[in-house]
């Protein structure tokens, strides 16, 4: 989870409120949270390739409850080793590194002020 710490703290070094769930949280407990929060974005670090497709469930989960229009952003060592699974994500945004993932969340920053987090 070192990733997703890092880049949590990185967003609030940057102003962003963060709730920052571990990486065992599971999809529907992290709908849930979000349907509570209401975040501006919510960004998913992924390290193990074999957890790729729960990335497609969770956004398929937002997608159909009310938070259709929230940006997903994800990142991790999986899609550093499977590039091309970025391409398999619809309406996913893909950050690298902290610096891309402030910059999405500035972007993104006209929806709200809160961001969640799972590792």
């Amino acid at each position: 989870e070192m990733g997703a710490r890092t880049i949590a703290h990185s967003l609030e070094t940057d102003g962003w409120d963060v709730a920052y769930l571990g990486g065992n949280t599971p999809i529907l407990d992290l709908v849930d949270v979000a349907m509570s929060l209401r975040p501006s974005f919510v960004a998913v670090s992924v390290a193990m390739p074999f957890h790729l497709h729960l990335v497609k469930d969770l956004v398929q989960k937002l997608r159909d409850g009310d938070l259709r229009n929230t940006p997903v952003l994800v990142g991790g060592l999986a899609f550093h080793l499977i590039p091309e699974a970025i391409e398999t994500l619809p309406d996913v945004f893909y950050a690298a590194d902290c610096r891309e993932a402030i910059r999405h969340a500035r972007e993104f920053s006209a929806t709200g002020l809160e961001t969640m987090h799972n590792g």
